[in-house]
C-alpha cells in the first residue's frame, strides 16, 4: 500500500514547485518539469524560464500553545465519523492586518508553507491569485500606504470594480479608524515581485527575444555605430513630438544590451523614417521603406509572441508601430495599433489621475507623459482617416501635461513646451471630430461651432512667445517646433470651418467658415515652402500630411470657385503643397496616394481648361444642362484619339501639358440666372452642378461608399466641363 504513494510523492517532487515567467505573467496553468520546458513554451518557441519562488524567505507564525492545537486536533478526529463535514477545511480568520490568515490546524512544511497550497501547480497557481487580490485589500486599508516606485509594478482597480468598493467603502471605515480623517482613496497598487513578471530576469527575457528573432530568420542588429546614429536622430527628431522614452535611461540600456528589442525595434523603425540618407548607408540597408519593414517586422513579431512581459513596454512598443503604414488595405493599420496601446494604457490605469496613489514622481512624470502623447496621437489619427476616438473624455482625469513633467528630458525650452501646446490643441481637436463628425450630432451646431472658433483663436492667442512662427531660422531645429505646431493649429481650423456641400441636410450648412478655412490653407502653404526651402521635409511630423491634404482640398476649391487672378494663386498654392507632399513622401510613405490623387485632380483640371477656355454664359433652363443634352453628348465627347495623335507635339496630350507646367489663365465666368455675385467671395452663387465635392470624409460618415462606387473622381463630383454643350463638338482624350 505504501509503495504506489511513495512512487506518486517522488513523481510531485519532480516536477517543478513555480510556473515559468510566461505561464505566470499569463496566469494559466504551467506544466514545466526540471529540465522540461512546458507545452506553452514549446508552442509559442519561447524558452521556459521558471519565476523565482518567493516561499520559504520567511517563517510564518506558528500557533501559540501547540498542546491547545493537539487537543483540539484529536477533539476533532474524534467527531470526524459522527460529522460528515469535519473533513472540510474551516473557514479562513482575518488577521489583525485585513488579511486573511491560514487555518491554525493547517499543517505547515519545512519552509513555512501550507502542505495542501503545495500539492500541485494548478493547486500553487489558484494560491497565488487568492494571495495576489488579499495583498491589494491589506493595502486598501493600511494606515501606511505602501508607495509605488519606478522599479515596482502596478494594478489598477476600476471605481465599478466590486472589490474597490470593498476596500474602500466596506473595510476601510472599519478598519483603518485610526486613520479615517485622512483617508485618501487610491485606484494604483503597487505589486510585489511574486506578482508580476515584468521586472524579473530583464537579461534572460532579452537572450528569449534574440532567439526568437533568430529562429524566425528576422534577427537584424546594426552595428554599434549605425546604432548611435539612429538613435540620435530619433530624440532629436522625433522624441520632443512624442516623448515616451526616458532619454538617458534608455540610451543607458541600449549601450549595455540591456533596453528591451521590442522597444528597440519600434524606436528604430522610427529612426530609419527621419534619419539621414549617411545614417541609411552605414545601416547597410538599400531604401527608406526597406529600413522601417525590416524593424517593424522584427517588432510585430516580437509583440505577437508575448515576448516582453513589461506591460509599460508593450504600451510604448505598440504606440511607436502605429507609426507603420503598410498600404490602404493594410489591417493592421495605425489605428489598429494605436487601439491595442492605449487599451493597455488604460490597463494600467494611466487615464486616471495619480494624486492619491502614492506613486513616485518620476513614475508620474513618464505616465502623463506617455498617456498625452496617446491622446494628441488618438486625435490626430482620428481626424485624418476618419475613424472613431479610442477614448472617452468622460474617463479620463489626467492632469494637463505640463512643461515640469519635461524639464528632465530636453534643455529648449521650444522643445520642452512642444508637447505641452500639442496636448492643450488636442482636447479641441476631439471636440472638434465629435462635435461635427460623430455619428450622433450636436444639437446647437452654430452654437459648437461658434465656441470652437473662440476656443481655437483662444489657443493661438496664448501660445508662448517662442513657438509662435515667424519663419524658419538658419539653423531650423528651434523654428521647425514652432512651424510644427502651426501646421498642427491650421489642421483643426480647416477641420472646422471647411466648407460643407457632400451633405445636402440643412444642418450642415450650419458648419462652415470658407473665410477662415481659406485663411488657414494659405498659412499652412507658406510654413511649407520655409520648410522645404531648407530642405527640412524628411524631419517634419506626420500630421503635417493631413494638413497638407486639407490645405490643398482647399485649394482646388478655390480654383473652381474663384476668377482668374485668384484662381492662378490658388493654383500656384496648390503645387507647393504637392511639392510638400512629395518631400514627406520618402519618410512617410501614407503621402504617396495624397500626391497621386491631386496630381489626378490638378492634370484633369488643366487639360479640361485647355479645351475650353470659355463657358457659355446660359446653360440651359436653371443654369443647369438638361439630362437629353448632357447623354447626347456622352459619346462624341469620350471618343479617344488613336496614338499617333496623343504623342503628336501639337496634339492635347496632357502629358505635354503637364511637362509645360504653365496655369490656365482662361476666364471662367458663370452667370447665374438668379445670382451674379462674386464667386469667389461666395461661393454658393454657383449653381450646384457648378461645385465640387471635396471632403469626401462627411460621406463617410453618414454611411460610407455605395457598393456601385468604383471612380474616387467620381465621389469627388468635380465639374464635367467636357460635357458641356458647346458651339463645335470636339473629342478629347481623358
Amino acid at each position: 500500500m505504501d509503495v504506489p504513494n511513495q512512487d506518486r510523492i517522488s513523481a510531485d517532487q519532480r516536477r517543478t514547485r513555480v510556473a515559468c515567467r510566461r505561464c505566470n505573467s499569463k496566469k494559466i496553468k504551467c506544466n514545466a518539469q526540471e529540465g522540461i520546458p512546458c507545452k506553452g513554451c514549446l508552442s509559442t518557441n519561447t524558452t521556459c524560464v521558471p519565476i523565482e519562488s518567493q516561499r520559504g524567505r520567511y517563517v510564518r507564525k506558528r500557533p501559540r500553545t501547540t498542546a491547545r492545537n493537539a487537543r483540539q486536533s484529536h477533539h476533532l478526529s474524534r467527531q470526524g465519523s459522527d460529522n460528515p463535514r469535519a473533513d472540510e477545511t474551516p473557514p479562513p480568520l482575518i488577521g489583525s492586518s485585513g488579511m486573511i490568515a491560514p487555518p491554525p490546524d493547517t499543517p505547515l512544511s519545512a519552509d513555512g508553507a501550507s502542505s495542501t497550497s503545495r500539492q500541485t501547480p494548478e493547486g500553487s497557481d489558484r494560491d497565488s491569485d487568492r494571495r495576489f487580490y488579499l495583498q491589494i485589500a491589506d493595502q486598501g486599508v493600511n494606515s501606511t500606504p505602501q508607495p509605488i516606485s519606478s522599479e515596482k509594478g502596478t494594478l489598477f482597480l476600476g471605481e465599478s470594480f466590486s472589490l474597490t468598493y470593498v476596500v474602500h467603502d466596506v473595510l476601510a471605515p472599519f478598519l483603518s479608524t485610526e486613520c479615517a480623517p485622512n483617508y485618501r482613496r487610491r485606484l494604483h497598487f503597487p505589486t510585489n515581485e511574486e506578482f508580476d513578471s515584468s521586472i524579473q530576469g530583464q537579461i534572460n527575457i532579452i537572450e528569449a527575444q534574440e532567439k526568437l528573432l533568430r529562429d524566425r530568420d528576422l534577427l537584424f542588429q546594426p552595428a554599434r555605430r549605425a546604432l548611435c546614429q539612429l538613435l540620435d536622430a530619433y530624440f532629436k527628431w522625433f522624441h520632443p513630438a512624442f516623448p515616451v522614452l526616458e532619454k538617458v535611461k534608455f540610451l543607458q540600456q541600449s549601450s549595455g544590451k540591456s533596453s528591451s528589442l521590442l522597444v528597440l525595434n519600434a524606436v528604430l523603425m522610427i529612426a530609419v523614417t527621419v534619419c539621414d540618407e549617411a545614417d541609411l548607408a552605414l545601416l547597410g540597408v538599400h531604401g527608406r521603406y526597406k529600413a522601417r519593414e525590416l524593424f517593424y517586422n522584427q517588432a510585430r513579431a516580437l509583440y505577437e509572441s508575448d515576448s516582453d512581459p513589461d506591460k509599460l513596454n508593450n504600451v510604448v512598443a505598440t504606440f511607436l508601430i502605429s507609426f507603420w503604414w503598410g498600404g490602404p488595405n493594410d489591417q493592421k493599420d495605425s489605428w489598429h495599433w494605436l487601439g491595442i496601446a492605449i487599451s493597455s494604457a488604460q490597463n494600467l490605469g494611466m487615464h486616471r489621475s495619480t494624486s492619491k496613489s502614492h506613486m513616485s514622481t518620476q513614475r508620474v512624470r513618464m505616465w502623463r507623459r506617455i498617456w498625452w502623447c496617446l491622446r494628441i496621437r488618438d486625435v490626430l489619427v482620428s481626424s485624418s482617416i476618419g475613424r472613431p476616438q479610442h477614448f472617452s473624455v468622460r474617463d479620463c482625469d489626467v492632469e494637463l501635461l505640463s512643461p515640469h513633467d519635461l524639464e528632465d528630458e530636453f534643455q529648449s525650452e521650444p522643445e520642452m513646451h512642444y508637447a505641452c501646446q500639442m496636448a492643450r490643441l488636442s482636447t479641441i481637436f476631439s471636440r472638434i471630430v465629435s462635435s461635427r463628425y460623430a455619428a450622433v450630432k450636436a444639437d446647437n451646431p452654430a452654437q459648437e461651432k461658434a465656441q470652437l472658433e473662440n476656443d481655437l483663436d483662444d489657443f493661438r492667442v496664448h501660445v508662448p512667445q517662442l513657438l509662435r512662427y515667424t519663419g524658419i531660422g538658419e539653423d531650423g531645429r528651434t523654428s521647425l517646433w514652432a512651424a510644427m505646431l502651426l501646421m498642427a493649429y491650421n489642421f483643426g481650423v480647416i477641420l472646422l470651418c471647411r466648407p460643407p456641400h457632400s451633405n445636402g441636410s440643412g444642418m450642415s450648412q450650419s458648419w462652415g467658415n470658407h473665410a477662415k478655412a481659406l485663411a488657414a490653407a494659405n498659412e499652412v502653404t507658406r510654413a511649407i515652402e520655409d520648410i522645404l526651402s531648407l530642405s527640412m521635409g524628411r524631419v517634419c511630423q506626420i500630421h503635417t500630411i493631413p494638413a497638407l491634404f486639407n490645405s490643398l482640398a482647399i485649394h482646388v476649391f478655390t480654383i473652381l470657385t474663384s476668377r482668374s487672378i485668384g484662381r492662378q494663386l490658388a493654383e500656384n498654392r496648390a503645387r507647393t503643397c504637392m511639392l510638400g507632399l512629395t518631400s514627406l513622401q520618402e519618410s512617410w510613405p501614407v503621402s504617396g496616394w495624397i500626391l497621386r490623387l491631386f496630381d489626378y485632380i490638378m492634370e484633369r483640371l488643366k487639360f479640361t481648361s485647355k479645351q475650353h477656355p470659355t463657358v457659355p454664359t446660359t446653360l440651359g433652363q436653371g443654369g443647369l444642362l438638361s439630362t437629353t443634352t448632357r447623354t447626347r453628348l456622352r459619346h462624341n465627347l469620350h471618343q479617344r484619339p488613336s496614338a499617333q495623335q496623343a504623342d503628336a507635339p501639337g496634339s492635347n496630350n496632357p502629358r505635354h501639358a503637364h511637362e509645360i507646367g504653365t496655369p490656365s489663365n482662361y476666364q471662367r465666368t458663370v452667370v447665374h440666372p438668379t445670382a451674379t455675385r462674386n464667386v469667389f467671395e461666395d461661393p454658393e452663387a454657383l449653381p450646384e452642378m457648378m461645385l465640387p465635392d471635396l471632403f469626401v470624409p462627411d460621406e463617410y460618415y453618414e454611411g460610407g461608399l455605395g457598393g456601385g462606387q468604383v471612380d474616387f473622381f467620381d465621389l469627388l463630383r468635380v465639374p464635367d466641363w467636357d460635357n458641356m454643350e458647346l458651339e463645335a463638338p470636339h473629342n478629347f482624350y481623358l
